[in-house]
């Protein structure tokens, strides 16, 4: 059975927390703990114990911790820590003790033979019984950071790199990767919190619940308790409209387009979220559905309440074509709907958009981002209006 103690730091992010939450402090979420482990898993903070540290504290140390109770605490942990192969070299039984008595053995003994073997293997990768998906830990050894992930075969991987060995190109690419799904494109959690980020929260009805902090306020100003002041419950008001491209060129990306969709539709980010496709190009006709079916014609669409929109299209960069027409009807088709905040998302890199219609709108429009992690949270900042053209 899989054991908190098997994923790396997962065992201090638990009493970090909870030592945080004693003082009332504010901590770090799991997902920030998530984040940690993505971090980790792309070689940050494994050339040694100092740099592991500077990685936990990026990610967990907030404004008002105490930075020393947060070292304390780490290396209470690392010390805590305890080799895998020194971990089952205990667990086996010692077949001196086995065999004592039983009489002298010959110099080719071979149960001698193997203990010795066993002790120059003690620091080579061990098998393991465990599941695939089990996370071995982490070990400190002489300023050296091994972090272990068991793959399909139950075969234990690992890296081992010490505090002079900062080039690991060479270690990298003498294993192989496998890249499942289209996570490392753009991740779930920058996309929740993006969508998190756009809501706008507005007092909407009866003033029915206390205003703790501006009571308060009034009470030291008057010097008495009068009547309390009294607010609004708070809705979410954010409204957006997302419009994908399901043309051919855009089928390699179609499972990024569903996931963004998904993400926006979860926990309720937005109190009017719409979504509409297209085939290259926004013309007479939108549909509701990926398969361009159920049409809306543009007129109908225009009467809808104004939003917020977020256009997903190579723009032909997918295809490296340059097509004029293609870029007269984009631009035409931006100035129409007229939207308070409006963003262009291409899910190819920039590199890719030269000579191509996607570079013109780029341009042109001033609103057309990458699908890069950065270049998404620029583009929900300026759907927000935080981020000028």
């Amino acid at each position: 059975m899989t054991s908190i103690h098997d994923i790396p730091l997962l065992p201090f992010y638990l009493r970090w927390h909870r030592h945080e939450r004693s003082y009332g402090r504010i901590t770090s979420d799991f997902d920030t703990f998530l984040l940690l482990l993505e971090e980790l898993a792309q070689g940050h903070g494994l050339f040694s114990k100092a740099d592991l540290l500077m990685l936990c504290k990026t990610v967990f140390l907030k404004p008002g911790h105490e930075e020393e109770d947060f070292e304390r605490m780490f290396h209470q942990y690392i010390s805590t820590l305890k080799p895998k192969e020194e971990k089952k070299k205990d667990q086996e039984p010692n077949l001196a003790d086995k065999t004592k008595g039983e009489g002298k053995r010959t110099k080719d003994d071979p149960v001698k033979d193997r203990d010795t073997q066993k002790r120059k293997d003690a620091d080579q990768p061990i098998d393991s019984d465990k599941t695939p998906q089990e996370l071995a830990g982490i070990q400190e050894q002489q300023e050296m950071i091994s972090i272990y992930f068991e793959d399909v075969d139950s075969t234990v991987e690992g890296i081992r790199m010490n505090s002079s060995q900062r080039d690991v190109s060479q270690l990298i690419f003498q294993k192989a990767f496998i890249i499942q799904g289209d996570d490392y494109l753009l991740p779930n959690r920058v996309l929740k919190q993006a969508w998190r980020s756009m809501r706008t929260l507005q007092e909407v009805g009866p003033k029915r619940t206390l205003d703790v902090e501006k009571t308060v306020r009034k009470v030291a100003e008057t010097g008495f308790l009068g009547k309390p002041v009294l607010k609004a419950d708070a809705q979410n008001t954010a409204t957006l409209t997302i419009l994908i491209d399901a043309s051919p060129s855009m089928v390699a990306f179609s499972g990024l387009a569903e996931k963004v969709i998904r993400t926006a539709q979860q926990d309720r980010h937005f109190k009017d979220l719409k979504v509409f496709y297209f085939d290259n190009v926004p013309g007479d006709y939108l549909f509701r559905d990926s398969i361009l079916q159920d049409p809306i014609d543009i007129a109908e669409f225009l009467k809808l309440p104004r939003t917020s929109v977020l256009v997903f299209s190579d723009t032909g960069a997918a295809r490296g074509l340059m097509n004029w027409d293609r870029v007269t009807e984009s631009l035409a088709f931006i100035d129409l709907i007229n939207a308070p905040h409006f963003v262009w998302v291409n899910p190819m890199p920039r590199e890719r958009w030269e000579n191509t219609t996607a570079e013109v709108v780029a341009l042109k429009t001033k609103a057309m981002f990458a699908i890069d992690p950065l270049e998404f949270r620029n583009a929900i900042k300026m759907l927000r209006g935080k981020l000028r053209r």
